[in-house]
């Protein structure tokens, strides 16, 4: 989407041919998304690092000539990622929720805490254990 505004802000068009993108259009998407967008360091080198992706795509498969991030290097910076404590956590769970679907979601959330299993896995377990439950109960 970032990308598509680029376009259309500097070229004035929907689209681009591959070849038309080079060192220069790399350097301005990124200043676009730094000074215009006011996107963040690491979200600013996440989007980067797809366009780069794409490129290499392109170039491994005789789309485009020259690789534009040749002399371009992405980095991501650190970020301290705090914690919840015990006592939030404690405040989580005691919550009163009247709305099942947003109780479910805090149950997991604390399933998630206390086991180290990713929120997406829980998901995706679930989401089996549906399956299960539906292909088990149709004979």
């Amino acid at each position: 989407r970032r990308l598509q505004e680029y376009i259309r802000q500097e070229y004035q068009n929907s689209d681009l041919p591959l070849y038309s993108i080079d060192d220069d259009f790399v350097n301005g998407f990124e200043i676009f998304l730094r000074v215009d967008k006011k996107v963040g360091h690491n979200a600013t080198a996440k989007m980067m690092q797809k366009l780069k992706t794409a490129t290499d795509y392109a170039k491994s498969h005789g789309m485009i000539q020259e690789d534009p991030f040749y002399d371009k290097k992405i980095t991501f910076e650190d970020v301290d990622i705090p914690y919840l404590t015990l006592e939030e956590l404690q405040t989580i769970m005691e919550k009163s929720i009247q709305n099942d679907r947003l109780r479910r979601v805090r149950d997991i959330f604390v399933f998630s805490c206390f086991t180290f299993v990713a929120l997406t896995n829980v998901c995706l377990i679930i989401n089996k254990l549906q399956l299960y439950n539906l292909s088990k109960h149709a004979f």
